[in-house]
This record gives structure tokens, sequence and C-alpha cells, in this order.
């Protein structure tokens, strides 16, 4: 039995009954943690406090210090922002992706590893930032 329920972000229909699919546990958070990192500040509606200032930091010139600055506010935003999982590890790729895969000058891969309370192991999800106007 899932502990955690989410709709699926892509909004496809299940194929059988029509409804909205549904992610749980593990896909649940992780789409979240996703979710919250790409969130600007003031982009929800009623709750301008959540988001993050990512998309600013991807413009700036990439250094040890702007990716220190990244790590430390994608690991800021999933403390604050989602009560459902406890943080382990952030990981920032910039040259070379987890996979060993290369990557171009505008792409960076983060992988944050987590757990979920109330359920054994440890959890990642990876998702790709772009530098796009």
């Amino acid at each position: 039995m899932a502990i955690y329920k989410d709709f699926n972000i892509a909004f496809t229909p299940d194929p059988y009954s029509r409804d909205l699919q549904v992610v749980s546990d593990n896909a649940a958070v992780g789409q979240s943690i996703r979710s919250l990192v790409l969130t600007m500040f003031y982009e929800r509606p009623f709750q301008p406090s959540i988001g993050s200032i990512i998309s600013r930091l991807l413009f700036e010139p990439l250094t040890a210090i702007t990716e220190s600055l990244l790590v430390t506010t994608i690991r800021d935003v999933i403390v604050k922002f989602e009560p459902r999982a406890s943080l382990r590890y952030v990981s920032l790729y910039t040259d070379v992706g987890p996979n060993g895969e290369p990557l171009d000058d505008h792409t960076l891969v983060v992988e944050v590893g987590f757990a979920i309370f109330n359920l054994p192991g440890i959890s990642s999800t990876t998702f790709v930032l772009r530098r796009l106007r």
C-alpha cells in the first residue's frame, strides 16, 4: 500500500480508466522535489514564498561559487518545503552526466538523494537544468 500519492505531472490519462495517472511514494516525492526546485518565487498563486532562485543562477558564469550556490539553494528548498523527505545528498554534474554522457555548455544535471519518512531505503531523482531564454 502506498503512503504518498500525487497526480502524475505529465497529466496523461490512464489508458484503461481514462482518469489521471497517479504516482506514489518514491516517484511522488521525487516529482515534488523537481517541481519545487524549478518553481520561481511568486509563480504559485497565494503561495509567493515557495520557490527558488535557480533560474537566475543558471545565467551566472559557472564557477565553483555558482555551483556551491546551486547546491545550497536546492538543498534549502527541499529541506524547507518537502516535509515527506529527508535529504541525503545533492550532486551537480556540469561536464559529464551521472551515466558518463557528455553534457553541453548550457546543461546541468542534478541528482538528489532522499529518504522518505516511514519507508526503508534511499531514493534518488535526476533532472536537467538548462539555460534557455
